[in-house]
């Protein structure tokens, strides 16, 4: 997403803003002198040119400072098959009740992609992105949030906010729950493999903040 703004905002300043001051400017040359209408065009020319500099930077700074979260998980169920329909097009007061109740973060934080089927034989696949910033103690927050995901799971808050916003019949099923953290910092992938054991509901468990970190 950054390398597509950065390419959005480069052809912007090369292709639109900048041969518009260079035009401007070589007009007022030519001319020999002063008219209001080509300077206050160099000037505004001039003035989004600088504008779109540093908005670039200051996106670059937060992209180094700020990492994420992207879990993914199986939603199956003969409940979810019945409401597919419904289950692929609604997500919002999910996305509301992670945010609130699970997570404790605002909901900019989060991204949850329209679900789908996939390779999935009896459900439908989520996958929640979340962004976050480094605390001052150095403590990676993905653990806490990995921590958060599981209770969620095993107290089946998680799977009752899934059946009242898909409206399903009984409680689906939620398995094959993976995370993966991508530290900013380290520039490196850190895999979190589900625990547990196969016939079981899968989900994540935390190892030490020195494995992700």
């Amino acid at each position: 997403l950054l390398g597509f703004t950065a390419k959005q905002v480069y052809s912007i300043v090369l292709l639109e803003n900048t041969p518009q001051l260079i035009l401007s400017s070589w007009y007022l040359v030519l001319l020999g002198k002063f008219d209001l209408i080509a300077v206050v065009s160099a000037a505004f020319s001039t003035t989004s040119i600088v504008v779109t500099v540093i908005a670039m930077c200051l996106q670059k700074r937060i992209y180094k400072t700020q990492d994420y979260a992207h879990f993914t998980m199986d939603v199956t169920g003969e409940c979810v098959m019945t409401q597919l329909k419904i289950c692929k097009n609604r997500i919002r007061k999910t996305k509301t009740f992670l945010c609130r109740s699970i997570l404790g973060v605002q909901e900019k934080s989060v991204e949850i992609q329209k679900p789908f089927e996939g390779d999935i034989p009896s459900g439908v696949r989520l996958h929640i992105h979340i962004s976050y910033v480094w605390t001052a103690s150095g403590v990676n927050p993905a653990a806490r949030y990995e921590d958060l995901l599981n209770t969620a799971i095993d107290t089946g808050s998680l799977q009752n906010a899934l059946k009242e916003e898909w409206e399903l019949e009984a409680l689906p099923e939620i398995d094959s729950v993976e995370c993966r953290v991508k530290g900013k910092r380290m520039g490196t992938d850190v895999e979190a493999q589900p625990a547990g054991e196969p016939e079981t509901n899968q989900h994540l468990t935390v190892e030490t903040d020195t494995h992700i970190m």
